[in-house]
């Protein structure tokens, strides 16, 4: 960042959300909370990063402390411009390794059982729709094990951006079981979203099971991940004989 007449201020800061320290996404989290805007969350961190702070003088101009430069308003934009990567879920999961004492299970979520992944995705899906604060503790509970988690307003954002980055990896990793179905816009989409969800968990511990209910249990403890694995491999066969007897 270049600032008036000689003086320059090199500033540094991540390039995205892999390369943030647990405090800076703590900082982000919380900021994002308080109802900070997008801009002010990227100047905040940008200026936190580097231990610097910023005052606004008159005519749109700003103090970088300590160092004691001023800069314009332009350009401080343009410095929190490199960070717009923020304005957008994390590209891989992220999330903050300790919350309440307890210790979060792997980002990518390997190692989770597939009955703890449904539950965090009903619960997800529910959150979504209702925005409700115990919705996104119960998520915490799961991910972090440990029931009765208590959670600051930004540690709950982290949790849903965490499920939100981990259920987009998995859907680019198992891209052929999680194709969006065709839909003709009939009395399934109008079917109340718990309905839908449980139809899909049931037509999916079907195809694991291959429709042994003795096996129901046993596969609810599958790690996520071969879970997963399996029902890709499947919908992948089932798509290729579809398109073999078009």
């Amino acid at each position: 960042m270049a600032a008036t007449g000689y003086n320059i201020i090199n500033l540094i800061a991540p390039e995205g959300w892999w390369q943030m320290s647990q405090a800076q996404l703590r900082y982000v989290y919380e900021l994002t909370a308080a109802g900070a805007t997008s801009h002010e969350v990227r100047l905040g961190l940008l200026m936190r990063s580097n231990r610097r702070k910023v005052e606004r003088l008159p005519g749109g101009l700003f103090r970088v402390l300590p160092d004691g430069v001023t800069v314009d308003a332009a350009l401080m934009h343009g410095a929190a411009e490199s960070l717009r990567w923020l304005d957008a879920l994390p590209e891989v999961p992220v999330r903050l390794e300790v919350i309440d004492d307890a210790t979060a299970i792997d980002a990518q979520w390997q190692g989770m059982t597939l009955a703890e992944y449904i539950a965090v995705d009903n619960l997800y899906n529910g959150y979504l729709t209702q925005r409700r604060d115990e919705l996104a503790d119960a998520m915490a509970a799961l991910l972090y094990r440990k029931d009765g988690i208590r959670l600051t307003a930004g540690e709950r954002i982290s949790v849903f951006y965490w499920v939100a980055a981990a259920k987009a990896l998995l859907a680019r990793r198992f891209s052929w079981f999680f194709k969006p179905a065709t839909s003709d816009g009939g009395a399934l989409a109008e079917e109340p979203i718990g309905i839908r969800l449980q139809r899909a968990t049931d037509a999916m511990i079907r195809a694991l099971t291959k429709g042994d209910v003795t096996k129901e249990e046993e596969v609810l403890h599958l790690d996520v991940w071969r879970a997963l694995t399996e029902l890709d491999a499947q919908a992948r066969e089932a798509e290729e004989i579809k398109q073999k007897y078009k």
